[in-house]
């Protein structure tokens, strides 16, 4: 993974967070059969704060993201 070790656990913090208090997003996604991609963006443009979201996307791209994001909500 490209992304630098402090910032995954920074985004993991962040993510996890954001799965115990939008349980319902997950479910409302699945119930409309929209893709787990998809959700983890959403997850990810809701509750990144704009510094952190920033910083990854000045040295990483969204498929360097997405592997992150990816690895965090399975």
């Amino acid at each position: 993974m490209k992304m630098k070790q402090e910032h995954y656990e920074e985004l993991k913090e962040i993510i996890e967070y954001g799965l115990t208090i939008k349980p319902e997003l997950r479910n409302k996604y699945r119930k409309h059969g929209w893709s787990e991609k998809m959700y983890t963006w959403t997850l990810f443009d809701t509750c990144v704060p704009d510094a952190l979201f920033r910083t990854l996307h000045s040295y990483l791209n969204d498929s360097h993201i997405e592997t992150a994001l990816m690895k965090i909500i399975k």
